[in-house]
């Protein structure tokens, strides 16, 4: 025998910014001499790290590896839209962090365990699989967790071992994008704005599938009467992905490879700047959603999640094989059809190959009793997949463009919020600007030296100096205030205060980075919180460099 279980390991979506990510593992070697726990960590098939722990009194292995992966992930705002790096809140369509310049914002975690013991008290250590008694790698492998650059939003959440990460997975109209903005927004037609999402398969079961095909938006004028509605697929060419057309089947992209998972968080674009080539004129209103479809979602035979215990009256179940890559399915067949027959469904051809299989399969996907085609040939000669109609998948935020004159136009602040993803907001009302100087002074004589010649000799002018500047360093300090603004916005920019990647929108369309000096929030909890005021200070990240 050799490892027991890991009995304990993190949920399957997590942010790494936590109380920890722990695995705890069992064993029946803990009685050996010099025993240790060996925990190999990889992401994304890759290891990083290896640890070894003693067991605690209870015999038991314990490892905490979010200090670890923390390294690995990063938020970025230099993002691409599969050609061109740009910064994110350029954002048109879709983006995604551009690897090129730095690690993910999510990857797959597993942990892999081993045993190192000696066989005496004086043995040589020697480590072992963990699966038998015979020496090797570490090959005891945990579920895997897809881990994210974020942490646990609140104080009140980040007491708990786990986060929910099910709410950002988007398969219907109530699941949530990766913001704690409020819902309903007021911007002014020059604001750049994106809302970040969880995209495509973050697990292998249905309940980690993300499904946004488009984003859709609708326009509306001053009235709040519909002027027309734009949809944009969620494809390769539109800087989304992993899909090339919006008739890719969702499964074919669904495995463990690097490609799989580069797709993890998305971007799209949602301010009037990002719309201008789409907007109607008169919009004033406008709303943004996600849209997707479940269609075609069969599971390969052998796993446990393919769906219903049972198939429609006129049903049974059965294994297919897809005609034009021969992965093979799930699926609830018609009685009529026998095996060998190639059938098609939503374009695609399969033939069935077996009935009977004990796997589970979902009763919403079945290919019906229709006349077979007389093998895999004729049939993909003849069938063209098509696009379904879509659904919303996401809750909807709404938009009003409000571009009254101020007397303060401050410029827009883009941040990191808690989720690895990117926030905005416009400060609109007074500034206040200052400078802090510093400088490093010497003393030194006043008097020209001179030379040893007589046509030479040293000589106090009136413009020696004595006292002088070595160094003279200058740092700007900046005040905005926001006016009066309502809770919701209060609570948001919360999230401001505390990033730590801060940058403001120039005028120019160019992010220049900032440093927030504020050291207090004071959270509105108790009295009149209606309204509530906001001052913010900050300082360039870069400062400038004065000559000598």
């Amino acid at each position: 025998m050799a490892i027991g279980s890991i009995f304990k390991s993190p949920s399957l979506a997590q942010p790494v910014y936590t109380n920890g990510l722990f695995y705890a593992a069992t064993s029946d070697k803990t009685s050996q001499f010099k025993f240790r726990f060996v925990w190999d960590v990889y992401l994304n098939d890759v290891k990083i790290y290896r640890g070894k722990t003693t067991p605690n009194p209870q015999g038991i292995g314990v490892f905490d590896v979010s200090n670890i992966v923390e390294a690995f992930l990063e938020s970025n705002v230099k993002t691409t839209d599969n050609s061109t790096t740009f910064d994110i809140h350029t954002t048109e369509k879709f983006s995604q962090q551009d690897r090129e310049y730095n690690y993910p914002q999510a990857k797959d975690l597993d942990v892999r365990v081993g045993e190192e013991y000696a066989t005496t008290a004086t043995g040589q250590v020697v480590i072992y699989n963990g699966l038998t008694d015979n020496p090797g790698t570490p090959s005891f492998i945990s579920t895997p967790t897809r881990v994210y650059n974020g942490t646990m939003i609140n104080n009140f959440l980040y007491r708990n071992e786990d986060f929910d990460f099910t709410p950002y997975i988007m398969r219907d109209s109530s699941d949530l994008f990766l913001t704690d903005s409020p819902r309903n927004r007021m911007v002014r037609s020059d604001d750049y704005y994106t809302l970040s999402f969880a995209n495509y398969r973050w697990y292998t079961s249905d309940t980690y599938t993300s499904l946004p095909r488009a984003v859709k938006y609708d326009w509306y004028n001053s009235n709040g009467t519909s002027i027309s509605s734009t949809t944009v697929d969620n494809i390769y060419s539109n800087g989304g992905g992993p899909w090339s057309a919006c008739t890719d089947n969702l499964q074919i992209m669904i495995n463990n490879s690097v490609t799989a998972r580069d797709w993890s968080i998305l971007n799209v674009g949602a301010g009037p700047k990002n719309l201008e080539s789409i907007m109607p004129s008169g919009t004033t209103f406008y709303d943004v959603t996600m849209m997707g479809n479940d269609w075609e979602r069969p599971n390969p035979p052998g796993q446990d999640s393919c769906g219903e215990s049972a198939c429609a009256p006129g049903y049974i179940k059965a294994t297919v094989r897809r005609c034009d890559d021969l992965q093979e399915f799930c699926a609830c067949v018609s009685t009529s059809n026998t095996i060998g027959s190639t059938h098609s469904y939503n374009g695609y051809c399969y033939e069935i190959i077996s009935t009977g299989t004990s796997e589970d399969l979902s009763s919403t996907w079945q290919i019906g009793a229709i006349t077979p085609y007389t093998g895999c040939s004729d049939c993909l000669a003849t069938e063209t997949p098509s696009c379904l109609p879509l659904s919303a998948v996401s809750e909807t935020f709404h938009f009003e463009i409000d571009d009254t004159c101020l007397k303060f136009n401050q410029l827009q602040f883009v941040w990191l919020n808690r989720y690895g993803t990117w926030d905005y907001y416009r400060f609109l009302k007074g500034k206040s600007e200052g400078v802090k100087i510093d400088r490093l002074e010497y003393q030194k004589y006043n008097i020209n030296w001179g030379d040893a010649s007589s046509t030479n000799p040293p000589t106090h002018l009136n413009s020696s100096r004595g006292r002088d500047v070595f160094n003279v360093s200058m740092t700007e300090t900046h005040v905005v205030n926001s006016g009066f603004i309502n809770v919701p916005d209060f609570q948001y920019l919360e999230g401001l205060y505390t990033s730590p990647q801060v940058y403001i929108i120039e005028s120019d369309g160019t992010l220049n980075p900032v440093v927030v000096t504020t050291t207090d929030f004071v959270r509105k909890t108790r009295g009149n919180t209606n309204v509530v005021n906001l001052e913010l200070s900050y300082q360039y990240a870069n400062n400038l460099k004065l000559n000598r």
